[in-house]
């Protein structure tokens, strides 16, 4: 089955290719006015130069989401992106949510750069440094 099969159950469409990592990330969900309705936490389940999946324990349920972690400097990683699609696989109970990136070209790759790095260097660690819940500021 194709991987986006499986998390969304629709059919191939990706513009680029998908890197996997598996990165822990923090979200805010907006509205269509932008205004912040919800704090929480997932993971990314792969990403490309356009989008991400985010594996999460419940629906996005709404219109944009900020998608946050830390880079190897320790500096804040920032990612807006349009919900897609959140969609539930009952094997497993949790939620995968397709974010088209938004933004300037230049910083989704910057940002996704960071992503990847992290990643790598860091996927044996079980632990984030400085991604707890108090690192992140409502934006209300």
């Amino acid at each position: 089955m194709e991987e986006d099969q499986k998390y969304s159950g629709t059919m191939e469409r990706r513009r680029s290719p998908r890197i996997e990592a598996s990165i822990l990330v923090k979200y805010i969900i907006y509205d269509n006015k932008g205004k912040a309705l919800e704090l929480g936490k997932g993971r990314t389940v792969n990403l490309s130069r356009h989008g991400i999946l985010l594996e999460t324990p419940k629906p996005l349920n709404g219109v944009f989401a900020m998608l946050m972690t830390i880079d190897l400097d320790g500096k804040d990683v920032k990612m807006k992106g349009r919900i897609v699609h959140s969609n539930m696989q009952e094997a497993t109970g949790r939620y995968y949510s397709g974010i088209d990136f938004i933004g300037p070209e230049d910083q989704q790759v910057a940002a996704i750069v960071a992503f990847v790095k992290f990643y790598y260097l860091n996927k044996s660690k079980k632990a984030i440094p400085g991604l707890s819940n108090d690192s992140i500021v409502d934006p209300k």
